[in-house]
């Protein structure tokens, strides 16, 4: 096959069968997206820690250091996780005192994060206590 070119001369082009098959390597999305050429996403900090991915509202807990914990993760509603689960990936209650749980990687690991309760003075629980103004007249 010839090319013609815009001074009238001609050039001799390779061409590739159309039978021949383009092998097509699978990647990610964001591989895929970039390469199509949407912009990189901006550069994210650190991954957040235990103290933002973790909120404990209370928990039950013996001397020995077992019983369980009411936790939210990851802003979910919260649940109750006993000594020993698995809150999250990389994440396993090692033990719950009375006013704080202990983090680990492992049921075996040592303790990488350790988060308290919240102090029960800033925290409003009842639901009257919090939408009481709202349902009292206010004086004249």
């Amino acid at each position: 096959m010839r090319v013609g070119l815009s001074d009238g001369e001609t050039r001799p082009v390779a061409t590739v069968p159309a039978s021949v098959a383009v092998p097509v390597v699978a990647g990610t999305v964001a591989e895929l997206a970039r390469v199509l050429g949407a912009p990189r996403p901006a550069l994210a900090g650190a991954a957040p820690g235990p103290t933002e991915r973790f909120r404990v509202i209370g928990v039950i807990a013996s001397a020995s250091g077992q019983g369980a914990a009411l936790m939210s993760v990851d802003k979910q509603p919260a649940r109750p996780f006993r000594v020993g689960s698995n809150i999250a990936p990389g994440f396993v209650l090692k033990a719950v005192t009375q006013r704080e749980i202990k983090l680990a990687d492992s049921v075996q690991g040592e303790v990488t994060a350790t988060l308290p309760l919240p102090d029960p003075a800033k925290v409003k629980t009842d639901a009257l206590d919090n939408n009481l103004p709202r349902l009292l007249p206010s004086a004249p």
